[in-house]
């Protein structure tokens, strides 16, 4: 593994339901891990929308594997990366080795964030 590819700090985020103290439920991203990644552009499409384009794509991350990720899903997580977030697609710890993860990961339009 090439450490001194991994340049760039990207956040994981935890998605959480927090009671306030009246019992309301609400969602919200919490920080979870922060570390260096390798990130590279896996595909990319544009489709316009007048006056302005959209641009989507997927971009795979590649970070140190840590036994505090090893319960990293889809569903529960997300990345944020240079000031965009991501959803992540798949998690793959590569060869079982426990020594790297590769995520890929695709970009939240700015509308759907919350």
């Amino acid at each position: 593994m090439d450490i001194g590819s991994m340049r760039r700090r990207l956040l994981i985020e935890k998605h959480e339901t927090v009671i306030d103290k009246i019992g309301n439920h609400t969602s919200k991203w919490t920080d979870f891990h922060s570390c260096f990644c390798y990130a590279n552009l896996s595909s990319g499409d544009e489709y316009g929308v007048s006056p302005e384009t959209i641009e989507q794509g997927s971009v795979t991350f590649i970070i140190r594997w840590a036994k505090k990720l090893a319960g990293l899903n889809s569903k529960e997580y997300r990345i944020r990366f240079q000031g965009e977030a991501y959803n992540i697609v798949s998690v793959d710890d590569v060869q079982f080795r426990h020594e790297k993860l590769q995520i890929i990961a695709e970009i939240i339009p700015r509308g759907d964030r919350t």
